[in-house]
């Protein structure tokens, strides 16, 4: 990494990370509970099944 550059949280990583909401059983994603990993993220995939009933 460049002196310049800041580094992020998910930069430190020495692996890929996969969130998983389902798995988490997190039912709310709240914008400022993930600010600062979503900050740092290049890709943001969300998966969402919605029940019907």
């Amino acid at each position: 990494y460049s002196n310049n550059r800041k580094r992020g949280a998910l930069d430190v990583l020495e692996s890929r990370m996969v969130i998983s909401a389902f798995q988490l059983e997190l039912r709310e994603l709240r914008y400022d509970t993930f600010k600062a990993i979503i900050d740092n993220l290049h890709v943001l995939d969300l998966h969402v099944e919605v029940a019907t009933s």
